[in-house]
């Protein structure tokens, strides 16, 4: 599902491919000037370090830690343009991908059948829709704001350390490579609590829903007391969720300490001895200890980073696979519109059941003429809605033909067949709008 979600994100992403790489070349460059400018402050305390203490400070030496200090600032200002750059364009990218997400979830939901929204919470499937979303944007603000400057502040950091000492790139590249295995291995086997997790968020969303919207029932058949210990149970299966993946967490953190502590002790051994053979300068410890706490930044954060990428995987899982169910009833791709000249209506020889084990119809036929009234009457579940249902195509029969003036309405488009008929519920339903909007529905002109 994991590989699901990013198909999703990646096909929605790449309609803005200008703004992706104007995101990824300003981020990758300014982390790679934070991992430049040590080198110059290296070299800038190696100058200061070079003149002893209580002497006078040459000319010469003056105009270089000058000259570093205008470079320092120098690449300071490039990099605060080049962070405005990445912050404007992610306003752009991210506000437009996640109007598009929400957008292909609305139009692919209202494609589905009657029977998916009687068997689907709407509560929920509200939840999931925005929640797709918000994963984007969660996602790809740690990849923006932790995955690559620490992919990027590592990299060079190791590079630079070879540079100065092979054995310095290699206990940071060894540490490194234990930290993430380890890092990566508690995420992915994570990812199965944090997904159960996600689903009893939407089942307590659906609870909560299900119950505000049927409150009088509720009140009617004295049902406050059930409802509140269905709500309270699931509410507290959630809590003991979040509680198991949140202490996983702090558990991991504990760990990352300990593994911090341990890499700094290591470089810092092995560079004094490395300074006493004349090999490192005082500018070396200053140049160590900023990419350790460059890389310790951006590795405290990585528990967090992994898990909200992990959450918000498992946030969007829901959705994408509501994408990836196919609609329960589908036109035929060159379906033509239905054209309605008198409006003679016949059900002829119609298999339908809910279910296999009872049928609700049994070869049943009914014809009515052009401009006749009819009127269904029998007793409760003896298929009256049932037959309205099925003239309006909320499910597909199992055998026989429904026909509109000749026309099978399994063979034209649903949309113009809603066009030509008219329904009065039995029960009103309006929209949360006005009473205007509410008259005007059925013809907006």
């Amino acid at each position: 599902m994991t590989f699901s979600v990013i198909k999703v994100f990646l096909a929605h992403a790449k309609q803005y491919g200008w703004a992706v790489l104007t995101l990824l070349g300003a981020l990758v460059t300014f982390n790679i000037f934070l991992v430049i400018v040590p080198l110059f402050y290296k070299r800038f305390f190696d100058v200061l370090a070079s003149v002893p203490a209580g002497t006078p400070v040459p000319e010469s030496v003056v105009a270089e830690v000058l000259t570093l200090l205008f470079v320092i600032i120098g690449i300071e200002v490039v990099s605060w343009a080049l962070r405005r750059v990445n912050a404007f364009t992610n306003i752009y990218f991210e506000s437009r991908v996640m109007a598009d997400l929400v957008r292909t979830s609305f139009d692919y939901l209202l494609g589905h059948s009657y029977r998916f929204f009687t068997n689907n919470f709407s509560g929920s499937l509200v939840r999931k829709v925005n929640r797709l979303s918000q994963a984007f944007e969660h996602i790809v603000d740690q990849l923006q704001f932790n995955f690559i400057p620490l992919t990027v502040t590592v990299l060079g950091s190791i590079i630079v350390l070879f540079y100065r000492h092979a054995i310095l790139g290699m206990i940071l590249l060894i540490w490194l490579v234990i930290f993430l295995c380890f890092s990566f291995w508690v995420a992915y086997w994570k990812q199965k609590y944090e997904i159960k997790r996600a689903e009893k968020d939407s089942e307590a969303t659906g609870v909560l829903a299900d119950a505000l919207t049927n409150a009088v029932t509720i009140k009617l058949f004295s049902g406050y007391e059930h409802e509140k210990s269905l709500y309270h149970s699931v509410t507290e299966e959630l809590r003991a969720l979040r509680v198991f993946t949140w202490s996983i967490n702090e558990w991991f953190d504990t760990v990352q300490g300990v593994f911090m502590i341990a890499i700094e002790f290591a470089l810092m051994y092995f560079a004094i001895s490395l300074w006493q053979q004349g090999v490192l300068t005082i500018g070396d410890f200053a140049l160590i200890q900023r990419y350790l706490m460059a890389i310790f930044m951006q590795l405290r954060g990585l528990s967090r980073t992994l898990r909200r990428i992990y959450e918000g995987l498992a946030d969007a899982a829901e959705m994408v696979d509501i994408l990836k169910t196919p609609h329960e009833i589908q036109d035929n791709r060159t379906a033509p519109s239905l054209v309605v000249k008198e409006g003679a209506i016949e059900f002829r020889e119609v298999d339908f059941s809910f279910h296999k084990i009872r049928k609700a119809l049994d070869l049943f036929n009914l014809t009515i003429r052009a401009g006749e009234k009819v009127a269904l009457v029998g007793p409760s579940g003896a298929g009256k809605t049932t037959v309205t249902k099925l003239l309006l195509r909320f499910y597909d029969i199992d055998r026989g033909e429904i026909l509109i003036d000749s026309q099978n309405i399994a063979c034209v488009s649903q949309e113009s067949l809603w066009n030509q008929i008219a329904l009065v519920p039995q029960e009103p339903i309006l929209f949360h709008r006005t009473l205007k909007e509410n008259l005007q529905y059925g013809r907006h002109n």
